[in-house]
């Protein structure tokens, strides 16, 4: 009879837990006394109260029962902070934008360094006289000579090129090899693009011709402001006779020889100058 009536309690506190629910990892576990937890679900003990078919309930010992209890996921309070972490990522990059475009604009206030002392009033005289005579020899070249065979001796380049040499001489701009180098390959950029693009798209060509240009003579070391205004007037002289790669010769290397033998000559004469600082 003993036996019996612990296999009732047993099979009555197995049908109390089967209904609850299922162990997940949201549950919390905690333990109970055995008796306390059978009268919570309604399982009387005491003598009279017990149902027809329990006759009597002996005193477990050292028994626990598991209560699950199911812990509802909060999805809200998730989004929630999903919402205020991308929130506050949005904040942050905008503040970096901000700050970005305020570096930017600060640069335009400059370096605040102070700029060359003027030169001696004699080197602008030397200044003027290197520039006269360097474009006036390629001038009289160009229209006493070469005009009559529908070939040029002067562009515009060159008046860039006699700023640079006797208004600067000790620029690495300046030196033979910027001189010469720069010339040449803005030249041959400006002739290539030009056959390439002119007669289809030729504000693309004129772009084109003048940044590859300036590339290049950054790669070659090379670099000759002037030069770029070589290669936009390669894409632009396109329908002259001489428009082909003769160029490149005429006037553009013979022009920048000139230009150097009038600025070694000249540069050397006073005292205060030496020209060039370096050939190669």
């Amino acid at each position: 009879m003993e036996e019996l009536s612990n296999s009732l309690y047993s099979k009555e506190i197995s049908q109390n837990l089967s209904q609850t629910p299922v162990l997940s990892p949201s549950t919390l576990i905690s333990f109970h006394n055995p008796v306390k937890h059978a009268e919570k679900q309604g399982i009387h003990r005491d003598i009279g109260d017990e149902p027809h078919n329990l006759i009597k309930v002996q005193e477990p010992s050292r028994v626990s029962v598991i209560e699950f209890t199911a812990v509802p996921f909060n999805t809200k309070q998730q989004t929630s902070i999903q919402q205020m972490k991308e929130s506050l990522n949005h904040w942050c990059n905008l503040l970096a934008l901000l700050k970005t475009v305020k570096n930017y604009f600060y640069k335009w206030r400059g370096l605040n360094e102070t700029r060359p002392k003027r030169l001696p009033w004699h080197d602008y005289l030397w200044t003027w006289l290197g520039a006269f005579l360097g474009i006036i020899v390629v001038a009289t070249l160009h229209y006493y000579v070469l005009e009559k065979e529908a070939l040029i001796f002067i562009t515009g380049s060159f008046g860039a090129t006699a700023t640079v040499l006797f208004g600067a001489p000790k620029s690495s701009l300046a030196q033979p090899r910027n001189l010469i180098g720069g010339h040449l390959v803005s030249a041959i950029i400006g002739c290539i693009v030009r056959v390439m693009l002119v007669k289809y798209v030729p504000f693309v060509a004129c772009a084109l011709a003048v940044a590859c240009a300036i590339v290049c003579m950054q790669l070659t070391e090379t670099f000759h402001p002037p030069g770029g205004a070589v290669a936009l007037i390669a894409v632009q002289i396109q329908p002259l006779p001489m428009a082909g790669f003769l160029y490149i010769l005429i006037p553009v290397l013979s022009g920048s020889l000139v230009m150097l033998l009038i600025a070694l000559i000249v540069n050397n004469l006073p005292a205060t100058r030496s020209y060039p600082t370096f050939w190669w």
